[in-house]
């Protein structure tokens, strides 16, 4: 039994992107109240459009956007683009897997966010 199928997240974590880079598209910004009791935080929250779930988005990867897209507005982001990705980052003086962002690129071949399943096996 899978514990993210049993108990799921609202909000993307590094595992979902186990399989690799995704590319998404930035659907609204906004903040939600983040974390339990006294650990609780507004936070700005990436929606994606097309059910692609939605980011928590920490300063390092907020300062990637404003890098990415510029602006005052984070209306102007709507519907622009990026990929998000995995990758080691530094929590409480330990590395752990983090998710972080970067501008958008064609995903390599081969990567299940790009293949067509119901295309027909050659073998």
């Amino acid at each position: 039994m899978n514990v993210n199928e049993v108990f799921p997240s609202t909000y993307l974590k590094a595992s979902d992107l186990e399989s690799g880079p995704k590319n998404v598209t930035i659907g609204n910004c906004k903040t939600e109240e983040v974390g339990q009791g006294d650990d609780a935080r507004r936070m700005p929250v990436l929606e994606f459009r097309d059910g692609a779930g939605a980011l928590v988005v920490n300063k390092t990867n907020w300062n990637t956007l404003l890098s990415l897209f510029g602006g005052t507005d984070t209306d102007e982001w709507n519907g622009r683009t990026i990929q998000i990705y995995s990758a080691e980052v530094s929590f409480a003086g330990k590395m752990v897997k983090g998710i972080r962002l970067r501008e958008s690129k064609p995903l390599p071949s081969g990567n299940p966010s790009t293949m067509n399943l119901d295309e027909e096996v050659p073998f």
